[in-house]
């Protein structure tokens, strides 16, 4: 409150300041000060009148002063900076908000402190605007089976997935998915329909996947490892009315209302022979698959993702990485968003999917043996287990690796310098996004070992919008911490029967406008915190 302020504004202890700068070794800085003075009276001698222009004292140890000092109707302002902890252009920055923030306080006297700005027009223009010139074409018109499909038609002989030494080609694949696909329809099987898929690693879970978007629903991926518990709260929250699984799975599945089909008992006609893709009437803004999340509170989220933010995603993926995707290995569980990237990544560009036996990723040593055995270029882990990898004895079997992605942590500074040395012939780039922004919202190229700093999450890719926002959803200045908020055409629906939730982390939109209107549904929440570079 104002009362505890003025109370504590004179205190000041040095002698606390001094012991604590010996405990870590460092000169004692006090942070921030502020002092405002009015000028002495001049002192008037004879004819002679002498008064102090400037006074300027240079041996507090603050790391940052603001010095105030009242003139006639005017207001003296100075910041001393310490050079080591601050850049020129930091205190300049930080000066012209210092003014923005008086003219408003001067033009609204009334105002809560909330309501004044603190950004100039420019520097709103260039945190709102000129980070988020994200716009890129992309196919928005088309769903993600019809360019796996043309894919097949461009590359029916390459592999398109491998489990186990098996190998799936691209046509067998489009084949195999398309009877699938034709069978869920004369089940029911259609735009907005879930269908639900229960399966261990294998070719059948991505002619699963494929063959229930063909069919024009959207999958409902159910990990077998998941407690019971939970997986019937998945199938009763979406009220799946087919359920894909595999016959060995069946005794281990909750009480569920759905129609069973088991894909390893699934009789395929003619796997290799050329068919006739099938005709849907689903569209881009149809729903594509819903992934759960936990949830703070414990109960799991299904996040509603169309065919249009998924295109987007990949779309983006092909555009920003150079290295183009020959054999990408799946370490996540087809339950989490992150094995998105990799399926539908490697799928659209001609790439084959490696699957490797469930487990493999708990032994570092064995991954690294697999990777170099299978020749995989592009991998996507988290940074605790890319981390095991580099310090595996024989890294040099990682030698393959074009393209290290690591995401769903934070990347420590250490493991850049690792990578670096071990690998600098691989490129490293550090991934960000939420679940509900279809599995990346930015990402940062780590070129070089980090030291010293976060490593950063980089900027929003295409067609993304980032926002570091207060309490109140305005920006917040340059190294200001913010609240990060996403938005674009990643953003997805929102959460399946959680319309409260749905509409406190789903809102619309209020720096981008589309013919004269808000842009609905164009931003989430995310709830983390951080602040522009």
């Amino acid at each position: 409150s104002v009362e505890e302020i003025h109370e504590w504004q004179e205190f000041f202890n040095w002698e606390l300041m001094e012991s604590s700068g010996a405990k870590n070794g460092r000169p004692s800085f006090f942070p921030i000060s502020f002092d405002f003075a009015e000028p002495s009276a001049p002192v008037v001698t004879a004819d002679v009148s002498i008064s102090m222009r400037q006074q300027y004292v240079c041996v507090d140890r603050f790391k940052l002063r603001l010095s105030c000092v009242q003139r006639d109707d005017a207001l003296d302002t100075a910041f001393h900076y310490d050079s080591h902890s601050f850049r020129a252009e930091d205190i300049q920055r930080l000066a012209g908000q210092f003014h923005t923030l008086l003219a408003s306080a001067i033009g609204r006297p009334a105002g809560a402190i909330s309501e004044l700005d603190i950004l100039s027009d420019e520097e709103r223009r260039h945190v709102l605007v000129e980070f988020n010139q994200t716009q890129a074409d992309f196919p928005a018109d088309r769903c993600i089976h019809h360019l796996i499909e043309e894919q097949a038609a461009w590359t029916p002989n390459h592999v398109a997935v491998m489990f186990e030494g098996q190998p799936l080609t691209y046509a067998e694949l489009n084949a195999q998915a398309d009877q699938l696909a034709r069978h869920l329809r004369s089940l029911g099987v259609g735009p907005e329909v879930f269908v639900g898929i229960c399966v261990e690693r294998s070719l059948e879970m991505i002619v699963g996947i494929l063959g229930i978007l063909k069919a024009g629903g959207a999958y409902v991926p159910l990990d077998p490892s998941y407690p019971k518990e939970r997986l019937g709260f998945m199938l009763e929250d979406t009220q799946a009315p087919v359920l894909l699984t595999q016959q060995r799975l069946v005794e281990s599945l909750p009480e569920h209302r759905a129609q069973v089909i088991c894909l390893d008992q699934w009789e395929i006609q003619n796997p290799k022979s050329k068919i006739q893709n099938l005709a849907s009437k689903v569209m881009a803004d149809n729903l594509a698959y819903v992934i759960y999340t936990s949830g703070s509170t414990g109960r799991p989220k299904g996040v509603l993702v169309t065919h249009q933010s998924l295109v987007h995603s990949t779309s983006a993926r092909a555009t920003y990485y150079r290295q183009p995707v020959t054999r990408f290995l799946l370490l996540s569980s087809f339950a989490f968003d992150s094995s998105v990237a990799g399926i539908f990544w490697t799928l659209c560009q001609g790439g084959a999917l490696v699957l490797p036996q469930s487990g493999l990723e708990r032994d570092p040593h064995k991954l690294t043996a697999f990777i170099a055995e299978h020749q995989i270029s592009h991998l996507l882990s988290l940074p605790s287990l890319y981390g095991l990898l580099l310090a595996q004895p024989h890294w040099e079997q990682l030698a393959s690796l074009q393209t290290v992605i690591v995401a769903g942590e934070a990347c420590p500074e250490k493991l850049t310098e690792s990578h670096h040395q071990t690998l600098p012939g691989t490129d490293l780039f550090n991934e960000y996004g939420p679940t509900e922004g279809t599995v990346w919202s930015s990402v940062y190229h780590i070129s070089s070992p980090i030291e010293g700093s976060p490593v950063p999450i980089g900027r929003p890719i295409a067609n993304t919008q980032i926002y570091l926002l207060d309490d109140h959803l305005r920006p917040v200045p340059i190294g200001v911490p913010g609240e990060l908020h996403v938005g674009g055409v990643g953003v997805a629906r929102g959460y399946l029967n959680r319309p409260e939730l749905t509409a406190e982390k789903f809102i619309p939109n209020p720096f981008v406008q589309r013919r004269g209107a808000e842009e609905p549904g164009s931003k989430g929440a995310d709830g983390r915190v951080g602040e522009w570079e």
